[in-house]
């Protein structure tokens, strides 16, 4: 048997394969574990990163809740006084008395009355702590006044009350009255009534009275008052006046025998006619306030006077020829007549009559 170097038997040939596949598959097997950990911490490492914190805990604060603003309201006044408006023009002067114990209403747009106040002996109203806004201004007064005007320029029935936008303060003062029409002429003008429409409003019944309840020159078919001077009846050049504000509808030219005219149409739907005009100073379409200088009378005739009459909307009145006519002057022996005069059964100053 041969012995090797130091008494160590050689390996063979199998041996060596085995111990080489050996080693082999150890260092395979230890690179797989390596391999293996590095991947897991790796993963622990980025995982780890990766992974959300905790949220932190919040604890509610009390919340103070926020006030809805509010609209601030402005509170104001309203003033103004009352007063007999015998000339029909909105200002109150010393001859005229003051309306007492007449009732003065703001209504809003529904109808509701918001305030109100009575006038005392001086003819003055005042309410007070309105808010600031649209109104409608109500004069209720002793039933006689049927018509009111704050100027010149204007009426209107007490019926149909008065827009008003209150802002700030305000005063507002009304004139009250029993009819809307003053005198065609100046006052204290010496005139005399000729004739008249008839009180009685129906044609030829023989039924004739003047103004003041008795009989007199007038006549039934006629459709106006005829205004003259004194006993002669002359009345050349006399300055004619309008009697209510209104619109100039129609010019009649100044031709004999009788002259010219002018028609009025007024803010009701009623007219006033000015006829036997010898000249003419307005014109068609032309706006005229109360007491603007039409014309004059004509004089180029017998009988110069002024012919004055009121014309009604259809239905109302006496139907003469195309228009419907109205007796502007209450009858006293009637108490349901009602006159259109300024001052109830007195034109104006009437006492040049009595």
């Amino acid at each position: 048997m041969l012995k090797t170097m130091n008494n160590v038997v050689p390996e063979t040939i199998d041996e060596r394969i085995g111990r080489r596949n050996y080693l082999k598959y150890l260092g395979v097997a230890a690179v797989v574990a390596g391999a293996a950990a590095i991947g897991a911490y790796e993963y622990s490492e980025y995982y780890g990163k990766q992974a959300p914190s905790p949220l932190p805990t919040i604890n509610p604060k009390p919340t103070t809740p926020v006030p809805i603003p509010t609209k601030t309201v402005e509170l104001t006044s309203l003033y103004g006084r009352l007063f007999f408006d015998y000339n029909g023009n909105g200002v109150h002067d010393g001859k005229e008395p003051a309306v007492s114990n007449a009732k003065v209403q703001l209504k809003d747009d529904t109808g509701k009355v918001i305030a109100e106040a009575v006038t005392n002996s001086s003819g003055d109203y005042k309410v007070e702590d309105v808010p600031t806004g649209s109104y409608r201004l109500h004069v209720h007064a002793d039933e006689k006044f049927r018509y009111m005007c704050q100027s010149a320029e204007e009426f209107r029935t007490v019926t149909e009350d008065y827009d008003i936008l209150l802002g700030k303060n305000s005063r507002m003062d009304v004139g009250l009255m029993e009819g809307f029409l003053t005198l065609p002429y100046k006052p204290g003008t010496p005139v005399c009534i000729i004739s008249y429409f008839d009180l009685s409003g129906n044609s030829f019944d023989n039924v004739v009275r003047n103004w003041m309840g008795n009989t007199s020159q007038v006549y039934d078919w006629h459709c106006g008052i005829d205004y003259g001077y004194g006993e002669n009846t002359k009345l050349c050049g006399m300055e004619v006046y309008s009697a209510a504000p209104g619109e100039v509808i129609a010019i009649g030219p100044v031709n004999p025998p009788s002259g010219g005219s002018v028609r009025l149409l007024h803010s009701d739907g009623r007219k006033t006619d000015y006829a036997h005009l010898g000249k003419i100073f307005v014109k068609n379409g032309e706006s005229v306030p109360r007491g603007r200088l039409l014309g004059t009378t004509y004089c180029d005739w017998d009988e110069p006077h002024l012919h004055f009459e009121l014309m009604g909307k259809e239905g109302e009145g006496r139907l003469q020829w195309e228009f419907w006519r109205i007796d502007v002057y209450r009858d006293q022996t009637n108490p349901n007549s009602k006159s259109f005069w300024t001052v109830d059964n007195n034109p104006q100053y009437a006492s040049q009559y009595t």
